[in-house]
């Protein structure tokens, strides 16, 4: 399963959509708080894909909280903004990889195959 968390709805739909068609499991969180709710009584995912800037808990927070639980902490995140300058704030040893917003159809999918990682 593939964990979005994303809190534009249309962003996530349009990722959801495509990943589904391709034939990956998807679920979705709307923001940082939302997906820990997720994860705790959930499965773990085979990866996460993160928006930065988000209300409640952004993506480089829930990132750092996860990768300091033992259950997460080998699930690859890539993190995808609009801000460039989050790329480089991101990529801390918790962010596999860093896409900027709008992602490229062909990247996220290739990323995808890259970094998924099947139970």
């Amino acid at each position: 399963m593939i964990l979005i968390v994303e809190d534009d709805a249309d962003n996530a739909s349009a990722i959801r959509e495509v990943l589904e068609d391709e034939g990956y499991a998807v679920s979705r969180a709307c923001d940082g708080a939302d997906a820990l709710k997720m994860l705790s009584t959930g499965p773990v995912p085979g990866l996460i894909l993160l928006d930065y800037m988000m209300p409640e808990m952004d993506g480089s927070q829930l990132a750092r909280v996860l990768k300091s639980d033992k259950r997460f902490a080998d699930v690859p995140m890539v993190m995808l903004t609009a801000n460039g300058r989050a790329a480089s704030r991101a990529l801390t040893g918790t962010i596999a990889l860093c896409l900027s917003k709008p992602v490229e159809l062909n990247l996220l999918l290739d990323t995808v195959r890259k970094y998924y990682k099947a139970a």
